[in-house]
């Protein structure tokens, strides 16, 4: 399956793996057969390809059946379809959004972001994520500063607000990249959900894959996928709401939205996966409730060690005003 993305301002083509592959540019030259081997490798080679929403930059990544492949592509100019715009930047800065810094040096930038602000673009996103802000404040002093994604080696959905790393060179994106993979970057959320769970903390491991019926939503899957784990525990309840406490072991999209909605949990104000009308017995927290209009999870703490010097670091963020005013109801 291929769905074709245009705006004026970049060009990607989308590919869902329907099965599996055993190198990432067969799996792009099979499908765009117009181009050549060799330049679909180029693409790799700078940066214009990912998996999954990560960056590729080896020719020899497996693909796995699902995994979802984006290329950027400049369909104006058939020879170089690869082309960099705007003085080399392919993402457009924009000096209007601002990015909350925690910590910076000159390797990383520890950030708390914002409710309501996109990570990078994409269908239906122009130039106002926190990408486009991070080119208007670094330009190319970022990893993969010629990519679509400079800086980004993880991400936090639109309405998800909180801590993120961001990498300011090539050599340590590769080295938190690794530190993901061997899970030395614990990231730990705040979320508040509908009903009181009977266990008051375990751990949620399944496969999670895109949802056919509809793209926007990932869903559990019992036969493929890949493999989500979320460690929770229960913070407090109050009257059929509780505030847990997510550790991903895994960082798949949507993960802790897909695991609390399938233990039969929403997250409060989740438009994609609250799918019922519930209500608390508590004619307050209803009211507060109703003020919230995203979905109430935020990344409050993360902890990780520092690419360069190895010194350990944690970073705690408050929650935001429009959330902390239930969060405080149901903690009395």
């Amino acid at each position: 399956m291929k769905k074709t993305i245009t705006n004026k301002k970049e060009n990607l083509i989308e590919f869902i793996a329907n099965e599996e592959w055993s190198r990432i540019d067969k799996f792009l030259a099979h499908h765009m057969n117009k181009y050549s081997r060799s330049s679909i490798q180029e693409a790799i080679k700078n940066g214009y390809v990912t998996n999954n929403q990560k960056v590729v930059n080896k020719n020899n990544v497996n693909i796995s059946k699902g995994d979802i492949i984006t290329i950027f592509c400049n369909f104006s100019d058939d020879n170089n379809i690869f082309k960099e715009k705007n003085n080399n930047f392919i993402v457009i800065p924009n000096y209007n959004i601002p990015i909350r810094i925690v910590f910076e040096d000159q390797y990383i930038i520890v950030i708390n972001k914002q409710p309501n602000l996109t990570i990078h673009s994409g269908a239906g996103t122009k130039d106002d994520t926190l990408v486009n802000a991070l080119v208007a404040r670094y330009g190319t002093n970022l990893s993969y500063s010629n990519t679509i994604r400079p800086g980004i080696f993880h991400r936090l959905d639109r309405d998800t607000s909180g801590l993120m790393i961001i990498a300011k060179n090539d050599h340590v994106h590769q080295i938190m990249v690794n530190q993901l993979k061997e899970r030395r970057i614990s990231r730990l959320y705040i979320a508040i959900v509908y009903g009181n769970l009977l266990k008051k903390n375990g751990t949620i491991e399944t496969l999670i894959s895109r949802d056919s019926s509809n793209r926007k939503r990932m869903r559990v899957s019992q036969i493929s996928g890949r493999n989500a784990i979320t460690h929770y525990k229960v913070k407090a309840e109050k009257e059929g709401i509780s505030i847990i406490e997510c550790r991903l072991e895994t960082g798949r999209t949507h993960q802790i939205r897909v695991h609390m909605d399938w233990i039969g949990h929403p997250i409060i104000g989740d438009k994609i996966y609250f799918h019922k009308v519930l209500i608390s017995t508590n004619n307050r927290i209803n009211n507060l409730i109703s003020d919230i209009k995203r979905q109430a999870l935020h990344s409050y703490k993360i902890e990780f060690y520092h690419p360069i010097s190895g010194h350990f670091y944690q970073y705690i963020s408050s929650l935001e005003e429009d959330i902390i005013d239930l969060y405080e109801e149901i903690s009395k």
